[in-house]
């Protein structure tokens, strides 16, 4: 660990940050995605934008030391509950997941290992939408890809 602008950094740990409002439906998949990645050096924020559901106790069943929880009394929109996550990580790197969302088991692993080997400060990644059980929507396509090499 090492000190930075008067808040403990915690090296290569990724700060997985997690705004929610009334999704406690959702929740406990997103969640289980993080919580099941091969690279385990993390700790997960979830900040409660004022929902008026029960994601206080999903959390609370976890029972897992890695998971942070911050309610807000009020909904504040998401970019407020995802700056308050930044202020209160301990992380060195920041990854933000929706509530709704849930993450390919080795995202983490294979982003951190990019931005190490390329001395990064930022690494982004694929996205599928899955629209029904047949079709899929990719972002960036491969013919974005092309024009940007």
């Amino acid at each position: 660990m090492y000190y930075s602008k008067k808040k403990i950094v915690i090296k290569n740990r990724i700060s997985v940050i997690i705004p929610t409002y009334n999704r406690a439906k959702l929740l406990n998949m997103s969640l289980a995605s993080v919580l099941n990645q091969t690279y385990k050096n993390i700790e997960i924020i979830v900040v409660d934008d004022g929902s008026k559901d029960n994601i206080k106790e999903i959390i609370n069943k976890l029972k897992d030391y890695r998971i942070k929880f911050i309610k807000l009394k009020i909904n504040k929109a998401p970019s407020y509950a995802r700056n308050l996550g930044i202020k209160k990580s301990k992380g060195e790197f920041i990854s933000f997941q929706d509530s709704d969302d849930f993450i390919h088991e080795d995202k983490l692993e294979k982003q951190i290992i990019n931005l190490k080997s390329n001395n990064a400060d930022l690494d982004f990644c694929k996205i599928c939408i899955h629209l029904n059980d047949t079709n899929e929507i990719i972002f960036p396509n491969i013919v974005q890809e092309k024009k940007n090499i």
